[in-house]
């Protein structure tokens, strides 16, 4: 089980094989409308996001989980700090997305590799981020 956060602990060759398998995924939709049949996710927002909720929401439907349940099988947390974040990950005994909190933003981070890795074919690149720190 891992937790996704700063990434910190997941290896080059595992973003990699994230990536790949989100464009896959990607391209080809119906053949994972059930991968995560049976798969529950919570959702819990500390700092709101429309666009966060929908993305996690709508990606758990298509793939067949549910999002709200009494149990579930994974946490997507959005916190205003990251020491909240780190005490869910710390104590869950689910895998926890970090949804954003100010330190880390992961899942855009994943979201933009992946946008540069269809442009251009490859993953290595210099890129300027201009906006919030943890975005």
């Amino acid at each position: 089980m891992k937790h996704a956060n700063s990434f910190a602990d997941y290896t080059t060759d595992e973003l990699k094989g994230i990536l790949l398998l989100a464009e896959k995924i990607k391209q080809h939709q119906d053949d994972y409308g059930h991968i995560l049949d049976g798969k529950k996710l919570y959702t819990l927002f500390e700092k709101t996001s429309n666009r966060t909720y929908l993305s996690f929401s709508i990606g758990m439907e298509e793939l067949g989980g549910k999002y709200v349940c009494r149990s579930v099988d994974c946490i997507m947390g959005r916190f205003k700090k990251d020491e909240t974040t780190e005490g869910f990950m710390k104590n869950a005994t689910v895998p926890v997305i970090n949804g954003c909190d100010n330190t880390f933003h992961p899942t855009q981070a994943l979201a933009d590799m992946l946008t540069l890795y269809e442009k251009t074919g490859h993953f290595e690149a210099k890129v300027l981020y201009i906006g919030a720190k943890n975005n």
